[in-house]
């Protein structure tokens, strides 16, 4: 606040979580996931929230992941079954429930809460380094890029029409007309994407 001054932007983006089968989930485990991807965003917001009410306006957006949605079966796709990613995507669906509330009580503020989710995997450092990028097919990966441009339209949207959401990137982009564009802002090339 001292440099920058007051917050009127705050997305979540921080996660952490096990990809392991869950008799092997300990208690740090779970204590671990939910303290950085559920705690964590409520009490940023809980910080944030008074400089956005005194400017009469402000952005929440939590990083979510299709993780969260329950799997389909049976019969369980070998991801479902082998990938080990339940405590995370439990923690995603919390961080959607907690979402949509703030976004129920922040309404009047003029704040608005939204989670967004990438459509098809993306893979990061933190992907990389648990192994799950081994089960992620290449025509299952979608660039950073379509998640950065996704959340930037959230982070400058009208806060009386567009909260309590819980968005998919690529669809997002779509139905705004919003086209996928570099980190630097400069227009994507379509092969990128190819």
């Amino acid at each position: 606040r001292e440099q920058l001054g007051p917050i009127d932007i705050l997305v979540n983006n921080a996660a952490i979580g096990p990809y392991r089968a869950f008799e092997k989930f300990s208690h740090r485990d779970f204590e671990s996931t939910f303290r950085l991807n559920v705690l964590a965003p409520l009490e940023l917001s809980q910080l944030t929230v008074p400089d956005m009410r005194r400017r009469g306006c402000g952005w929440i957006l939590n990083i979510s992941s299709a993780t969260a949605r329950p799997p389909q079966g049976p019969p369980f796709m070998v991801w479902d079954q082998k990938g080990g990613h339940h405590l995370y995507g439990a923690s995603k669906a919390a961080l959607e429930r907690l979402t949509v509330g703030l976004a129920a009580e922040l309404q009047e503020d003029r704040i608005a809460v939204n989670a967004l989710a990438p459509l098809m995997a993306v893979i990061t450092p933190g992907v990389s380094a648990v192994g799950a990028d081994k089960w992620i097919r290449p025509e299952m990966i979608e660039p950073v890029e379509a998640m950065a441009e996704a959340a930037l339209a959230l982070c400058c949207c009208d806060p009386a029409k567009s909260t309590g959401r819980l968005l998919y990137s690529l669809p997002l982009l779509a139905e705004l007309g919003r086209e996928v564009r570099n980190l630097d802002g400069s227009v994507r090339p379509a092969s990128a994407d190819a």
